[in-house]
């Protein structure tokens, strides 16, 4: 099993709960004050601790947690130590630190950066999923909860693993690079689908959704019983 260092932000701390529900073992390094994501809302019982966030609670199961100042150089020397004996580092870029620190700390080290980590609200527009949400005479919305970024997590899991098997395979360490537009791009692939093949351009339709059109001949019967 890998063990894993969890250095993001709410993009990707979902990624890392997936590893360590296979089993891995990951550590979420966070700052003296506790990271952002202790401080979302809604609380557990109503409480005011770090530790009742229901958010905190679901993305950070399974997890250890370290606390380091990574804006000190003490912090940095023990954060680079560890990973000396890690697999992998997601991290949100740009990182506290050079990168070049890390491969050097641990050449067989897996890398995963991920990039372009605007404001959920902002990397959700500027992926063009807002011009399909919503009623076509009111304002776009975005996607309820955090979906957005456990979505783009999921991508920074694949590439993960897959950065791992390619380590495994040669030894050496890499680096692996997930952008959050691009990532939320791939859902819009209708509209592209369409706009590329007809000029169609997808507009938001509310509560009226559309299926992809099949000719007949590529319809199959469904046989109940």
């Amino acid at each position: 099993m890998a063990r894993i260092i969890d250095l993001t932000t709410l993009t990707g701390a979902y990624a890392a709960r997936l590893f360590a529900e296979q089993g891995h073992e990951v550590i979420r390094v966070e700052p003296p004050e506790g990271d952002e994501i202790r401080r979302l809302t809604p609380r557990l019982r109503e409480q005011a601790n770090l530790e009742s966030g229901a958010f905190h609670q679901f993305l950070n199961a399974g997890k250890k947690s370290l606390t380091l100042d990574l804006k000190s150089p003490e912090g940095q020397k023990d954060f680079l130590g560890l990973l000396k004996h890690s697999d992998v580092l997601l991290a949100n870029s740009p990182l506290p630190f050079e990168e070049s620190l890390c491969l050097k700390a641990n050449p067989k080290l897996v890398l995963t950066k991920i990039v372009d980590d605007a404001p959920e609200l902002c990397a959700v527009a500027r992926s063009g999923l807002m011009s399909l949400t919503g009623h076509p005479d009111r304002a776009p919305v975005t996607l309820g909860g955090h979906v957005p970024y456990m979505a783009v997590a999921t991508y920074v899991a694949v590439a993960t693993a897959a950065a791992l098997l390619a380590r495994n395979s040669s030894g050496r360490g890499l680096i692996a690079t997930v952008s959050v537009r691009q990532s939320l791009e791939s859902f819009v692939e209708q509209a592209m689908v369409e706009y590329s093949f007809s000029g169609t351009i997808t507009e938001r339709r509310g509560t009226r959704a559309r299926s992809p059109r099949f000719p007949a001949r590529c319809r199959a019967k469904m046989v109940i019983g």
